[in-house]
């Protein structure tokens, strides 16, 4: 799917929806599939780097301006973005199975060696994280598991409800940082030379916890909730209900 614009756009299908491009209208947007819907980016694979060629998007701008998507399976956003940009704006995902907010995973490399002591090899990769955005509130509900990695969910008018028929489960995304840098440098003078070698190796990783922000933020599961570095905040209340655990951990 390329671009869609329109003032009321509704998409259905008896099978799956893959949408991979933007999708934009003024009054209301409806994915609505009997088994999954999946948004994902396009990405191009290069010899030494990874290039996002078009983006997974959604967008509505109307002051009570609705996303709705519907799906009787799954419903799988990787990396994608989801925005209602009105007032009253709002999000709503629904699936009768699982809800999965992935990332896009996004690589480059570079090696400048000589030798086997002379060289800088470098590799670079990051995670894209699926973002939701509405002013006026975002609804999510699942049958079974709502699983977010690295994602970003926000309203800031309005009440952010993940609710699942199992579990919520809130993890982590990484960015990833890896440098080799190698030098021998020989010096010589009138009676003696001198050889100096250096080798360094560095790996940084940094992690990218899944943000849900609101006015409001409501996270109810009928069995566990499961929150990795995860930052889950409102400008009012904060509910988190479990039929049987909440679990909090950090990501090192």
């Amino acid at each position: 799917m390329g671009r869609i614009q329109g003032n009321t756009i509704a998409l259905s299908s008896d099978t799956d929806i893959h949408q991979g491009g933007l999708v934009t209208a003024t009054d209301a947007i409806q994915l609505k599939a009997k088994k999954d819907i999946t948004m994902d980016n396009t990405v191009q694979h290069l010899a030494n780097q990874d290039v996002l060629d078009r983006t997974a998007g959604i967008a509505v701008s109307g002051n009570q301006g609705v996303v709705i998507l519907d799906a009787g399976h799954n419903v799988n956003l990787a990396g994608a973005t989801l925005q209602a940009l009105g007032e009253k704006g709002a999000v709503v995902v629904q699936a009768g199975s699982d809800v999965h907010l992935t990332t896009q995973t996004l690589a480059a490399k570079k090696n400048m060696t000589q030798d086997s002591d002379n060289y800088l090899r470098t590799q670079r990769q990051t995670e894209a994280g699926t973002a939701i955005d509405a002013k006026g509130g975002v609804t999510m509900q699942a049958g079974h598991d709502i699983q977010a990695q690295g994602a970003y969910v926000n309203s800031d008018d309005g009440t952010v409800a993940l609710k699942a028929g199992t579990n919520i489960e809130l993890t982590t995304g990484r960015t990833k940082a890896v440098d080799d840098y190698g030098l021998k440098h020989k010096e010589s003078g009138l009676l003696s030379s001198t050889t100096t070698t250096v080798k360094i190796h560095e790996d940084h990783q940094q992690v990218l916890g899944t943000t849900v922000t609101g006015k409001n933020v409501q996270l109810g599961a009928n069995q566990d909730v499961n929150l990795t570095a995860a930052t889950v905040a409102a400008q009012d209340d904060v509910t988190l209900a479990a039929g049987r655990n909440i679990t909090t951990t950090s990501d090192t």
